[in-house]
């Protein structure tokens, strides 16, 4: 919405520039310019500050001022259509308290790694499972469905980045699309509440399966879509040729929750033959309960979306104000992992709004193992065509099944730079791990932040930056801790130049012993 009201905005403000700038350039400094001009404006600078409000435009900014633009315009849409809006991307809502913390980067008493240091990134989905799904980069890609949100092209194209980027696709709600597995080494199928989502024959193809329980922007929520701008093949696909909606149900017909889940995750197990079998979570203040029973159900991977989570579509209602936020849904989540030892066993996964590779660090940092990016990535995508679009069309004409310039994207220039995002980000988190002195991604833990306000150091747990810690190592460490830990470094440095050295010598004691 706020991409709309933009380009809306930016395209009658260059017309504008565009037409004075042309009055300007034909008649010079002519005062027939500046008369053209007055007629226009004079009228509107004496409505503007000698009419009273009700007939002032002024008016205006008072109800942008107490409304603000999207709200306004939200409303305006209710009565337009008198249906429920469907708001794609998500709540407009920042993302709570990841500004308020920061990194304790490691300077003497813990030294950083060299700027070429290597740093493994590698996340194992499902490490107990029969065939776990090892990704090259902790950042996955979030659920898309073809039909249901994306294109066809747009699904084909975030295959092909993922693969190019080494990470895993994931297929969303849509019907599952042969040319995307092909596309992808490592597909993630989601296992979904609609007639065509429980298709087996995809499950059989799988890298891992998803049980689609929710999401963040929905919470459980059944709902429907019209199918008014959608392609026969599309409809086809959806199983829905001559059906007006299609619809997402509440929970899935032949396996109530929770109960038969023990038992839908034992049939997906067999039926996939062994890949890491998950599950996706909106987060309630039930979560703890949740994920008891997700937890004794046997499943490899657990993934926990937030509200803020974005969306092909959902009522401003719930993207705004139903369900958990993702940084407490996480912290719970990462809480009830090291309460029951789950680390290592079931992988935890967070979903929900983030955007940027700081973002996505301090996730992981408060407990999460990989991060599910889905705005940025689909972004990506429309970044080569950018300029073709802006201002009179929005990225997302080119990515969504009811845009009006899908045909026109170009999959392999989209793919690259979808892999340029996701390489990109990830090398800029391996330079902060690297200042934070750790070579492991999967070691970053809530140790390595600091609260920057008084409301994250209490809500979060964390140190605040402006005390002192008590139990400072700068406290606990004397001059001889230093003085062993610089002679440790020394010794190290000893011991590296000797095998340096090593073959050296043997050469030597060899072409000695050819000579006796």
């Amino acid at each position: 919405m706020n991409v709309l009201v933009f380009s809306a905005c930016v395209g009658s403000l260059l017309g504008l520039i565009v037409l004075f700038g042309f009055l300007r350039l034909s008649l010079g400094r002519s005062e027939i310019f500046f008369e053209l001009v007055g007629l226009w404006i004079r009228p509107f600078l004496k409505r503007l500050f000698s009419s009273t409000y009700a007939h002032n435009p002024a008016e205006m900014a008072n109800v942008l001022r107490r409304s603000g633009m999207q709200r306004l315009v939200e409303n305006e849409l209710r009565a337009e259509g008198g249906s429920v809006v469907q708001r794609p991307m998500g709540s407009s809502r920042p993302l709570a308290l990841l500004d308020e913390i920061a990194f304790d980067p490691a300077v003497l008493w813990r030294r950083p790694l060299a700027y070429d240091a290597k740093v493994e990134t590698q996340l194992v989905l499902g490490p107990k499972a029969q065939k776990p799904l090892v990704l090259q980069i902790p950042l996955l890609l979030g659920a898309m469905g073809y039909g249901v949100a994306i294109s066809k092209p747009a699904a084909i194209a975030l295959a092909k980045g993922a693969e190019q980027a080494g990470t895993a696709v994931n297929g969303g709600l849509g019907p599952f699309l042969p040319e995307q597995r092909h596309a992808c080494s490592r597909m993630i199928v989601q296992f979904g509440r609609t007639q065509w989502g429980q298709d087996l024959i995809a499950v059989r193809q799988a890298s891992m399966v998803e049980i689609q329980v929710g999401h963040g922007a929905w919470a459980a929520a059944g709902h429907r879509m019209s199918t008014d701008n959608l392609s026969e093949q599309t409809r086809a696909d959806l199983r829905a040729e001559s059906a007006r909606f299609i619809e997402v149900q509440a929970g899935f017909h032949d396996w109530p929750l929770p109960q038969a889940l023990p038992e839908l995750v034992a049939f997906l197990r067999e039926q996939s033959g062994g890949v890491p079998i998950g599950i996706k979570l909106p987060a309630s203040d039930d979560l703890e309960a949740d994920l008891r029973w997700v937890v004794e159900s046997g499943v490899d991977v657990v993934t926990i979306d937030g509200n803020t989570g974005a969306t092909s579509g959902a009522p401003p209602l719930l993207s705004d104000t139903v369900g958990l936020p993702t940084i407490f849904a996480l912290q719970r989540a990462a809480a009830f992992w090291e309460t029951h030892h789950l680390r290592g066993r079931v992988t935890l996964i967070t979903a929900g709004g983030l955007l940027t590779p700081e973002e996505a660090l301090k996730a992981m940092a408060l407990g999460a193992e990989g991060v599910v990016m889905g705005t940025g990535p689909l972004f990506a995508l429309a970044h080569p065509q950018l300029s073709q679009l802006v201002p009179r069309f929005t990225p997302l004409e080119l990515l969504w099944e009811s845009g009006w310039r899908k045909e026109n994207l170009q999959m392999d220039r989209a793919a690259e730079a979808l892999a340029a995002f996701l390489l990109s980000s990830v090398d800029e988190m391996v330079i902060a791990m690297r200042a934070l002195g750790k070579a492991r991604i999967a070691t970053l833990s809530r140790d390595d932040l600091i609260a920057l306000t008084p409301q994250a150091a209490t809500l979060l747990g964390l140190p605040p930056a402006w005390v002192t810690p008590t139990s400072s190592r700068a406290f606990s460490s004397t001059r001889q801790d230093a003085q062993e830990s610089l002679d440790l470094s020394r010794l190290q440095a000893e011991m590296s130049q000797l095998e340096q050295q090593l073959p050296l010598l043997i050469a030597r004691l060899e072409g000695q012993k050819d000579l006796l």
